[in-house]
């Protein structure tokens, strides 16, 4: 088995928290996309 080396760790951490950041981003912007549907469809209505 081969040691890793300290820096080899870190970029796999950071490799792993920039793929939960990102699904956590897309996650975001569906649920903005879907308020503001709803805002819009509301604003539509109301005229």
């Amino acid at each position: 088995m081969k040691k890793k080396t300290n820096l080899e760790n870190k970029i796999e951490q950071m490799q792993k928290r920039e793929k939960q950041a990102s699904r956590y981003i897309l996650i975001i912007s569906i649920v903005v996309g879907i308020l503001a549907a709803i805002l819009i469809m509301g604003l539509i209505e109301l005229f």
